[in-house]
């Protein structure tokens, strides 16, 4: 007969540590508001975080697009107000992790819908389709990347 695994262990390991949950819960939301003054200083073409605040920013821009980079600093601050709440029960780390994946996937069909209008069109404007969708909606949606 198979032993039944404890599932409770995970979140008691948790429990021993509420400081250092609490600590990374509150650097998570500073790292959050770091992001998000990035992202609109670089709008702003202001240095308000430093040069490697802008550049950073430069680079989710890239990578993310206009307009979903925003929702970068919105899921951070999610995820640090998550931490900072206590568990009430054993299978919060696992919703934890499956809000998580289900933010990863939210971000990556946002850049690919937003790809969409530049990629739909006869003449693919692929600067369009950079500003819109960033590379990773790019990559999906561009006759150069998967096409899909």
């Amino acid at each position: 007969m198979p032993s039944k695994v404890d599932s409770t262990s995970h979140y008691e390991a948790e429990e021993r540590f509420p400081l250092l949950r609490e600590i990374a819960g509150i650097l998570l939301g500073l790292v959050a508001l770091l992001v998000l003054l990035a992202l609109i200083a670089f709008h702003n073409g202001a240095t308000w975080v430093g040069q490697r605040g802008y550049q950073a920013a430069e680079w989710m821009v890239l990578c993310f697009g206009m307009y979903v980079v925003y929702v970068l600093p919105a899921l951070l601050l999610l995820s640090a107000v998550y931490l900072l709440r206590r568990p009430t029960a054993p299978g919060a780390v696992v919703r934890g992790w499956l809000r998580g994946i289900g933010g990863v996937l939210i971000i990556v069909a946002a850049c690919t819908l937003l790809t969409l209008p530049a990629v739909g069109t006869d003449a693919y404007d692929k600067e369009r389709a950079h500003l819109m969708g960033g590379i990773i909606g790019n990559f999906l949606m561009s006759p150069d990347g998967l096409d899909l």
